[in-house]
């Protein structure tokens, strides 16, 4: 399992396209640099490794300056289930 933390300018539109096309749930969040200071926007989203580089597809097509961090290590079963 990979957790996915792509900082995001536009996070209703990458939230609506990894539900849509790959029926997955997202959670968004604020959070704020620590370095700038400046607001950021998180999205958070849990996929198996073999669905990686379909996110990162929707992430670059959508924001190619996003910032793209996957975590290993997520613990827990993931049954994929298509949301229609």
């Amino acid at each position: 399992m990979k957790k996915l933390l792509p900082e995001l300018a536009n996070l209703g539109l990458m939230a609506l396209a990894i539900t849509h096309d790959l029926g997955r749930g997202v959670t968004g969040y604020r959070g704020f640099g620590g370095m700038s200071g400046g607001d950021r926007n998180i999205l958070y989203c849990v996929v198996t490794r073999l669905e990686v580089g379909n996110i990162k597809r929707i992430v670059r097509e959508i924001d190619p300056h996003a910032l793209f961090h996957p975590l290993s290590g997520a613990e827990g079963g993931v049954v994929k289930r298509r949301v229609h």
